[in-house]
């Protein structure tokens, strides 16, 4: 044609029960018309750019990076478990939690007193404050260990070792349990994977989740006045093979903490309702049938309709579940779930964020075998288009952490790569 062709593309945004249509003219038609439709669906492609002195070394088997203000300077600071995991040899310069004290650029040093030793085996944490003296502290989990530590932050990044009430720590597991092929009563083998904080009684303080894979069940372990922590009723709390994530948030819309949690052997997603007080039941349809082996999961409202979404990975498959929440907890594959992704390995950490700032949420997924990240571009209605750029990591990036480090507003990554033992920060640019 003598003359560009003008097409005109149609692109439906849907807001709970509204929707808003935008036209967009681009000159040129075929390709340039697809470029336009999917920018305007699933906005920009995102750029990263490594932080100056980016990779910071940490030890041996660097695990999931958490990210919170542990020195009370408003600044970033980053915290990461180092141990070995799933038949790995322990490593004697590992098995310690390393404290990186962020300056606001995306600088970051380690802290006095780093790293602290705690276990061969020791591989996830979560920050929080235990003691309401509004320092963050720590839970750390080993893989090999039924038994939590904890260690009390002082709130200028220092933190020391504190044990439980009568002097032993807080403990996955609540006695001995029936052995399904005897009868006969023991402590199962300790398979620790997952520790995160919640309220999940509503008492103003944060309490203890743990995931017990040996020992079929969720632990529910309530924060008393003095910092020391018991076993809520009924806790842990059985399902299938409780694996590598807990999330937390409302999923029925009841004001109470619930839990989702990935059972890997079951080939499924359990969601778990709160009852308020701590205690834990299946919620009506739960456990939710997926793809094979669902590892790792994650929450957040991916159609705008104000509900917590599910997202799940898995192992030794490069696919990603999208899975949408009516509002009771029960779940549904949003259209074109689950979504395939070319990838020589397969994914397992995931990061939800907005990462081109275009209102909707995106996912990371951290990739240990190809050592980089992949993103997940939203469109705000559920559905989800793979980024065009590969983001380089460390070796072994098997978590991703999403947070804004320099303090520029827009979202960064940061990996922690198990394999090269450091911690890949990566800054948000528009360059």
């Amino acid at each position: 044609m003598a003359t560009a062709q003008k097409c005109t593309t149609l692109v439906v945004f849907a807001l709970l029960a509204e929707a808003a249509t935008t036209s967009i003219s681009v000159g040129g038609g075929g390709e340039a018309c697809r470029q336009a439709a999917e920018a305007a669906a699933f906005g920009t492609q995102p750029k990263f750019v490594a932080a100056k002195a980016s990779p910071w070394p940490v030890g041996p088997m660097a695990g999931r990076p958490v990210v919170g203000d542990v020195n009370s300077d408003g600044h970033a600071d980053i915290v990461v478990a180092c141990g070995t995991c799933c038949g790995s040899q322990p490593d004697p310069n590992s098995g310690h939690i390393c404290t990186l004290l962020g300056d606001g650029t995306g600088m970051f040093k380690a802290a006095a007193g780093s790293p602290i030793k705690v276990g061969p085996s020791v591989r996830k944490l979560a920050l929080g404050d235990i003691n309401g003296d509004k320092a963050l502290d720590i839970v750390a989990a080993e893989h090999d260990s039924h038994d939590l530590t904890v260690l009390m932050g002082d709130g200028t990044g220092k933190f020391t070792k504190r044990a439980g009430s009568g002097g032993s720590a807080p403990c996955v597991m609540n006695g001995p349990i029936k052995n399904p092929a005897d009868g006969s009563m023991g402590m199962p083998r300790a398979h620790t994977h997952e520790v995160t904080l919640a309220d999940v009684n509503a008492d103003g303080r944060v309490d203890i989740l743990a995931t017990t894979v040996s020992g079929h069940g969720v632990a529910s372990l309530l924060n008393s006045t003095d910092g020391s922590f018991a076993h809520a009723a009924g806790s842990p709390f059985r399902m299938r093979t409780p694996y590598d994530a807990i999330a937390t948030g409302d999923m029925n819309g009841d004001g109470k903490i619930d839990i989702v949690i990935p059972s890997i052997a079951g080939s499924e997603i359990d969601i778990m309702l709160g009852d308020g007080q701590g205690a834990f039941a299946q919620a009506p349809g739960s456990p939710f049938k997926i793809g094979e082996r669902p590892g790792y999961v994650a929450v957040g409202d991916c159609n705008g309709d104000g509900r917590l979404d599910v997202f799940a990975t898995h192992d030794d498959v490069a696919i990603v579940d999208i899975l949408l929440n009516d509002g009771t907890g029960q779940l549904a594959p949003a259209p074109g779930s689950p979504i395939q992704v070319k990838t020589d390995g397969f994914f397992w950490g995931i990061a939800p964020a907005d990462f081109n700032a275009d209102g909707h949420l995106d996912l990371a997924l951290g990739n240990a075998a190809t050592n980089q990240v992949t993103l997940l571009l939203g469109n705000g209605k559920g559905a989800f288009k793979p980024s065009e750029t590969d983001i380089r990591t460390g070796n072994g990036a098997g978590y991703v952490t999403a947070a804004d480090v320099n303090a520029d507003g827009r979202i960064d990554l940061i990996t922690g790569n198990y394999n090269s033992g450091d911690v890949t920060i990566l800054l948000a640019t528009d360059k």
